[in-house]
C-alpha cells in the first residue's frame, strides 16, 4: 500500500515541477506575443423550458466576428479586439436579442448568458435591448427557473469572487446546505448519510473509513467549472438520496488561452503569540504532506504472525531479546517537537488553451497544479455525562490543546473535442491529496482517571485519483436524440500510520505525572484503506415539439457500478517485560520535566534504552515491550468488502395540455421511476493471521445484503402569472448503510469519546419525499422563493448506545421509523442605489429551518445474537447529525 502512493506522490512531484518549470519558461515571451484581444464566450437558452437553443446566430454588431451554439447552447468567439461592443443574437421563431455595451479586454474571457423569448404566432421579427451587465444574472434564475428538480449552484465565476479556496467553503453559499469541520456536506440539515457526491455525474470513491461521504475540501476552487446542489429526486438520479445530491463540475478546456501563475502568504499572530505549537515527530518530507516512511510498519515486525510476549515454543531470553530487535527497528521517539511555525503559503499553475483549427471541429486542454498548507491552533473543551438515577454528573472532563499541520495539493488534466457542433468528447483526470499532522494534549478526567494528562499523535494522509471519459450526442431528425455517456475508474488511499496515545495520572502526593500502564496502556495504531470504483454510465433523451410549439421528452438510461474496498488495521500496545522490577516499572513511568523549560516532557518511556533487550555482554535490561494488542478489539479490526449496483430508470416531462386543454397550458409534469438491484458483502477478519471474524459462540459473520429497489418520482411544476413558479414533488428513495457501521469491531476516535461497534445486519431505509415550493422572479437577477418539506424514514439508521459491562458503547441500528420536516426561503435582491457604472449590486440570503423526530427501541439484538437494553436517557429525540437551523448570506 505505502509503495503504491509513493509512487503516485512521486509522479505527482514530477509533474508539478515540470508545470511550474513550463509556466515560467513560456509566460513571459507568450505575453510579449499576444495582440490585445479578448474572448466571448457564453450559453443561449430558450426563456420558457430552459433548453439550450443549438444553432443559435451570434454576432457582433458591425464585425465580422461571430459563431453559432453548439449542442449545448455554447459559443465562443475568440480574438476579438479590445473595446465596447453590441452583441446580436438570433434565432428562428424567437425574439432577436441585442446586448449593449460588452466590454472585450485584452487576455480575457468574457461570459455571457442569454435567455430568448418565442416570438408570438403572426407577430414580425423582434428586437430585445438589454444591458449586458444585466444578462448573467437573468441568466442564471432562468436556468434554476426551469430546472425540473429543486436545486441550487454556484459557478466557478462566483466561486472566485467569494474566493473561496475548495467546493466546500464553495458549497457554505448554498440554500440548505451546511458544511461540517470544513469539509462535511449536510442538505436541509440531515447527517452526512443522507447526501450523495458526485463529480461529473460519475461516483467518486472515499477516502474515509467510518463513511461514504466525500470530503469536498479535496477539489481546490482552480480546478471547478461549478457546484450544483440538488434538492428533489429525479430518476436520472442515483436512488441513495433524502437530503441532496452534489455534483462537482471540473474544466475540460477553457474558451481561450490561459496562462497563470499564482502565490500568496498569509499571516495568523495568535500562532505566534505564547502557543506551544507541537508536532508527535517530523519525517523529512512532512513538509510538502508526504511521509518518508518512517511512521511505517517496520519490515522486521512480522506480517502474518502476532508479536506476543510470551512464546512458549522459545527460550524466554531469546524471545526477549527477539522483541527487542523488532522493538528498536519502530521510531522510538514519542515525545512532542516544539516549534514556531512558519507562514503559511499556497501556489497554483495553470496551463489551458481552446484551438479551432476548422469551423466544425475544436479541441483543447485544461492542467492545473496547485499547492497549499496551513497551521491551526485550538483550544476545545469536552464533556460527556451520564445519567445516575436522577443525577447528571459530568464522567469526562477534558481540554484539548490542538496542534496541526495541514497540506492540500491536486493535479488535474482535461481535454477534449467537439465535432460539428453536435458531437463532444472529454476526458478529466484529477489527483487530489490532503495529509494532517496533529497533537494533542489534553488535561482533565475520564470514567477511569480522575485527573491526568493525556496525549495523541496523529498523522494521515488522503488521496483521490479519479477519471472519467464522457461522449455527448445530438442526432436531429424528426425530433431530437440526445445520447450521453460516461465511463469512469476511481482509487481513493488512506494512509495513517503510527497513532500514538498515552495517558498520564498526575500524582498530587509527589507532584508529578506518572505513564498509566493499568486501565489504558499506551497504544500505536497503523490504518490503511483503499477504495476502488468504477462505473459505467449510458442515457438518451428524446425531444419533440408539437404544432403549438410545447415540447415533449423522454429520458432513460442506465448505470453499472462496481466497488472494491480494503481496510486494515494494526493495533499495538506498550507493556512491561515480564520479570521487570517494581522499581524499574516506577523508573519508567515517571516524566520528569525539561531542563530549560520546567514543563513535563511526556513520550521518554518509550525510548530505545527503556526498551527490554539482551546487550552485547548478555545482559538482560528490563523494561517496556510493545506487543500486538491481545484485546477482543485487538487486531479483529480489518475487513474486505465488494458492492454491486445495476440502475435502469425511464422519466417523462410532459406539458399536461396535450394540444387541448388549454387551461393546463401552464402545468408540466415530470415523472418516472429507477429500478436499483443493490448487492453487498463485507468480510471482517483478523488483520494479522486473516481469520474470518467470530462471534463468541463460533459463528464466523459475514454481512450480505442482496435487495431490488423500485424508487418512484412525481414533480408538477406550475407556471403562474408574474414571473411566478410552484414545484410539487413527491419521491420514493433509499439510504444505505456505511461500510464501517457494518463491520463488527470497536474503534475510538478520541480520547474520552465513546467507543463504536458496528453491527453487521442492518436494513436499508426506505424514504418518502415530499417538497412544496414556490418561486417569485420578480425581475432580472431577483428571486423570492419558500418551501416546505417532509420526509418520512422507515428503518432509519441511528446511533444506540449500549453497555454490556462498564464501559458504554454507540453502535447503530435501524429504528422503527422516524421524520423530518422543514422551511426554506431564499432572496436575492438588487441594489438600486449602486450607479450602473460599478456594476450589479445584489444581496443574497437563505435560511432553512428543520425538525426531526425518531423513537429507539428500549432493547437491541447486537451481532452475537445477545440482547443488550438501550442506554439512552431519552428515547425519543432528532435524529443523529440533524441541524435544526441554518443561515447563509
Amino acid at each position: 500500500m505505502y509503495e503504491i502512493m509513493n509512487a503516485v506522490n512521486q509522479l505527482w512531484k514530477k509533474a508539478l515541477m515540470l508545470l511550474l518549470v513550463i509556466v515560467v519558461g513560456i509566460i513571459v515571451p507568450i505575453n510579449h506575443l499576444q495582440a490585445a484581444a479578448g474572448t466571448l464566450s457564453g450559453r443561449i437558452l430558450d426563456e420558457k423550458s430552459g433548453d439550450p437553443l443549438t444553432g443559435a446566430n451570434v454576432m457582433l454588431d458591425g464585425t465580422e466576428y461571430g459563431s453559432a451554439t453548439d449542442m449545448d447552447g455554447s459559443f465562443v468567439i475568440p480574438k476579438v479586439p479590445e473595446g465596447s461592443y453590441n452583441l446580436i443574437v438570433s434565432y428562428i421563431g424567437y425574439e432577436t436579442q441585442k446586448v449593449t455595451d460588452l466590454e472585450i479586454l485584452p487576455n480575457r474571457n468574457k461570459q455571457i448568458g442569454i435567455a430568448l423569448k418565442a416570438l408570438v404566432i403572426g407577430l414580425e421579427e423582434l428586437v430585445v435591448e438589454v444591458a449586458a451587465n444585466r444578462t448573467s444574472e437573468s441568466f442564471l434564475l432562468t436556468e434554476k427557473k426551469n430546472s425540473v428538480n429543486v436545486q441550487d449552484a454556484i459557478s466557478s465565476e462566483q466561486i472566485g469572487k467569494s474566493g473561496d479556496s475548495n467546493a466546500a467553503d464553495a458549497m457554505r453559499r448554498v440554500t440548505g446546505v451546511s458544511v461540517l469541520d470544513g469539509k462535511y456536506v449536510y442538505v436541509r440539515g440531515l447527517g452526512h448519510r443522507y447526501t450523495t457526491a458526485q463529480m461529473n455525474n460519475a461516483p467518486v470513491p472515499s477516502p474515509e473509513p467510518e463513511r461514504r461521504t466525500v470530503p469536498l475540501n479535496l477539489f481546490p476552487a482552480e480546478i471547478l467549472e461549478s457546484v450544483s446542489a440538488y434538492k428533489t429526486f429525479t430518476p436520472d438520479l442515483p436512488g441513495a438520496f433524502a437530503g441532496g445530491s452534489i455534483n462537482i463540475r471540473t474544466k475540460a478546456y477553457p474558451d481561450n488561452r490561459m496562462i497563470k501563475f499564482s502565490a500568496s502568504v498569509s499571516d495568523n499572530s495568535y500562532l505566534y503569540d505564547n502557543i506551544r505549537f507541537a508536532v508527535g515527530g517530523h519525517g523529512k518530507n512532512d513538509f510538502w504532506g508526504y511521509d518518508d516512511g518512517s511512521r511505517n510498519l517496520p519490515a522486521a515486525l512480522p506480517k502474518d504472525e502476532k508479536v506476543i510476549l510470551y512464546n512458549s515454543e522459545a527460550d524466554p531470553d531469546l524471545w526477549s531479546n527477539k522483541l527487542g530487535e523488532i522493538n528498536r527497528a519502530f521510531k522510538s521517539d514519542l515525545m512532542a517537537e516544539y516549534y514556531t511555525p512558519s507562514k503559511p503559503f499556497s501556489v497554483a499553475a495553470t496551463l489551458g488553451n481552446r484551438f479551432s483549427k476548422a469551423s466544425n471541429f475544436e479541441y483543447g486542454y485544461y492542467l492545473n497544479a496547485n499547492f497549499g498548507n496551513k497551521y491551526n491552533y485550538q483550544q476545545e473543551s469536552y464533556n460527556h455525562y451520564s445519567l445516575a438515577g436522577d443525577t447528571l454528573a459530568a464522567t469526562t472532563h477534558l481540554l484539548h490543546n490542538k496542534s496541526s499541520y495541514n497540506t492540500n495539493k491536486a493535479l488535474s488534466f482535461s481535454t477534449g473535442f467537439k465535432a460539428f457542433q453536435n458531437h463532444k468528447i472529454k476526458f478529466y483526470n484529477l489527483y487530489t491529496h490532503t495529509s494532517e499532522d496533529q497533537y494533542i494534549y489534553s488535561k482533565g478526567k475520564t470514567d477511569n482517571v480522575d485527573a491526568g494528562a493525556y496525549i495523541k499523535s496523529h498523522y494521515v494522509e488522503k488521496s483521490i485519483l479519479n477519471s472519467t471519459l464522457t461522449g455527448q450526442h445530438l442526432i436531429e431528425g424528426y425530433g431530437k436524440h440526445r445520447l450521453d455517456w460516461s465511463l469512469n475508474f476511481g482509487i481513493s488511499n488512506l494512509y495513517e500510520p503510527d497513532e500514538q496515545s498515552h495517558i498520564y495520572r498526575w500524582k498530587e502526593n509527589r507532584g508529578r505525572y506518572e505513564l498509566d500502564m493499568k486501565s489504558s496502556e499506551p497504544k500505536r495504531k497503523y490504518t490503511f484503506g483503499n477504495d476502488q470504483n468504477g462505473n459505467a454510465d449510458l442515457n438518451y433523451a428524446y425531444e419533440i415539439k408539437d404544432r403549438f410549439g410545447d415540447s415533449y421528452k423522454l429520458k432513460t438510461g442506465s448505470r453499472i457500478q462496481r466497488k472494491e474496498r480494503s481496510f486494515k488495521k494494526r493495533n499495538l500496545m506498550y507493556v512491561y517485560a515480564p520479570g521487570t522490577p517494581v522499581g524499574k516499572q516506577r523508573e519508567l513511568s515517571w516524566v520528569y520535566p525539561d531542563s530549560t523549560t520546567g514543563k513535563a516532557v511526556f513520550g521518554q518511556a518509550f525510548l530505545d534504552s527503556n526498551l527490554c533487550h539482551v546487550d552485547d555482554d548478555g545482559v538482560k535490561h528490563y523494561g517496556m515491550q510493545l506487543i500486538d494488542d491481545p484485546g477482543d478489539g485487538g487486531n479483529k479490526s480489518a475487513y474486505d468488502a465488494d458492492e454491486t449496483l445495476d440502475a435502469f430508470y425511464a422519466m417523462i416531462e410532459v406539458p399536461l395540455t396535450f394540444g387541448r386543454f388549454a387551461f393546463m397550458k401552464n402545468i408540466q409534469f415530470i415523472g418516472g421511476f429507477r429500478a436499483e438491484s443493490y448487492k453487498l458483502n463485507l468480510y471482517p477478519y483478523d488483520t494479522v493471521t486473516k481469520a474470518p471474524f467470530e462471534n463468541n459462540y463460533g459463528d464466523t459473520i459475514v454481512s450480505r445484503i442482496d435487495e431490488a429497489d423500485f424508487l418512484p418520482s412525481y414533480n408538477l411544476v406550475v407556471s403562474l402569472p408574474k414571473n411566478i413558479k410552484l414545484r410539487l414533488s413527491y419521491s420514493e428513495t433509499v439510504a444505505r448503510a456505511e461500510f464501517r457501521e457494518i463491520a463488527p469491531f470497536e474503534y475510538q476516535e478520541f480520547y474520552g469519546g465513546q467507543y463504536s461497534v458496528g453491527y453487521p445486519f442492518l436494513k436499508t431505509t426506505d424514504i418518502r419525499n415530499l417538497d412544496l415550493r414556490m418561486e417569485w422572479y420578480r425581475k432580472a437577477g431577483e428571486l423570492l422563493a419558500m418551501g416546505v418539506f417532509h420526509k418520512d424514514f422507515n428503518n432509519p439508521i441511528e446511533v444506540a448506545l449500549l453497555q454490556p459491562g462498564e464501559r458504554i458503547y454507540r453502535s447503530f441500528t435501524n429504528a422503527p421509523n422516524a421524520k423530518a420536516y422543514g422551511l426554506e426561503v431564499e432572496t436575492r435582491v438588487g441594489l438600486p442605489f449602486v450607479p450602473i457604472t460599478f456594476g450589479y449590486g445584489q444581496i443574497m440570503a437563505n435560511a432553512t429551518y428543520g425538525k426531526s423526530e425518531v423513537e429507539m427501541q428500549e432493547q437491541f439484538v447486537i451481532f452475537t445474537g445477545d440482547t443488550i437494553a438501550n442506554s439512552a436517557a431519552n428515547l425519543q429525540r432528532s435524529m443523529q447529525g440533524h441541524s435544526d437551523f441554518m443561515f447563509n448570506a
